[in-house]
This record gives structure tokens, sequence and C-alpha cells, in this order.
């Protein structure tokens, strides 16, 4: 992610200058299995915000979420992870899942965090799907869908 501030120029070509504000990646992951019985252990149950806005999107092969949740003590790592195959034959059906790791108090904060999708199994030769999302927020669980082309 870039953020960057235009430049005066006084040319005529279709080029701008721009001065680098500042470069920051986004973490990504891979999907990881649903465990059943077993996913609130590993993964947690924690209340999550999907936030959406332009930078909550699906291309490329990958979903990127803007996420809101709270966080009171700094020092405490939460961990996010997407499952698949969460009761559903199709591999797009995902869970969003968080571990708070305790850590539910405090202020809303947010993150980004994106997740490669291009290894997941695949409908015979198809590079679109449909992306169907489904978490725990504070208001309960919600969903929302996708459509996402992923690389060949």
């Amino acid at each position: 992610m870039v953020n960057y501030t235009k430049e005066n120029s006084n040319t005529k070509s279709k080029s701008q200058d721009v001065r680098i504000n500042w470069i920051d990646s986004i973490r990504t992951k891979k999907p990881v299995p649903d465990l059943g019985a077993e996913n609130d252990a590993k993964y947690g149950n924690d209340a999550i915000e999907v936030v959406k806005d332009w930078l909550t999107v699906a291309e490329d092969g990958y979903l990127t979420l803007r996420i809101r949740t709270q966080w009171s003590h700094a020092k405490v790592k939460h961990n996010i992870n997407l499952l698949t195959n969460t009761a559903s034959r199709n591999a797009f059906d995902l869970e969003l899942r968080h571990d708070a790791k305790g850590d539910v108090g405090g202020p809303m904060g947010e993150a980004l965090i994106a997740f490669n999708l291009n290894e997941l199994p695949r409908v015979g030769d198809s590079k679109k799907v449909k992306v169907k999302l489904k978490w725990k927020s504070y208001s309960g669980e919600k969903t929302t869908e996708f459509d996402l082309q992923l690389r060949p």
C-alpha cells in the first residue's frame, strides 16, 4: 500500500510526478482447513467487523479485508484466519475467524489482511468464482459475497 502526494508538474505529458509519503505491506495468508468441533479452540470465535469500503475487495485471486475489532493491549497478538470447506462442498464458502487471545475490551482498531485464494479447488477450469464469506460480528452473524477473478 502506498500513500503519495501529487507534485506540481509543468509538463504536458500524461505522466505524473508524486512524492511517496509512506509504503506499507498487507499481511497475506492462505486459508486454513475447517476442523469442525475444534474450530473455536484452534481459531477462536471472537467478534470482528468487516468494513465495506474500497479497501475490502476480491481481485486477482486475493480477498483483501479491512477489519475492525477491539484491541486494549498492544502486546496481545490477535489471530485472524479464513476457514475453507465450512459445511459446504464449495471451496469458496469461507468463514472469517478471530482469536483475540482474551483481549476483548478497549477501543476499536482497524487492520488490513489479505488471503490468497488461488490454490483453492476449482470447478472445471473456471477462473471466475463467487466467494461467500461469513463471520461473527458484534451484532451477530453476517455474510457477504464477492465476485473473484482467479489467476490462471
